[in-house]
């Protein structure tokens, strides 16, 4: 199961709905905001799986960036 560490930018008006949305994204655990910045864990069943969360998280209304920090995808079969 890849498990992505992300941090994603969010414009200051939209932050509160970006959070709100993150929170009822199955899959995803929304960490301590730091101003505009949100870490997330992003889990998912399969790498395809994995780019298209990471994907969809890039285009929610709200968010400017994505960055990725990390991806464990170890126990996946390449």
């Amino acid at each position: 199961m890849p498990i992505s560490g992300l941090v994603l930018t969010t414009r200051a008006s939209d932050q509160a709905a970006v959070l709100d949305a993150l929170r009822k994204t199955p899959g995803v655990t929304v960490g301590e905001p730091n101003d505009r910045r949100v870490p997330v864990v992003a889990e998912a069943p399969t790498l395809s799986a994995a780019r298209k969360l990471t994907e969809s998280l890039m285009h929610m209304t709200g968010v400017e960036f994505v960055d990725v920090v990390s991806v464990d995808f170890q126990d996946e079969e390449l």
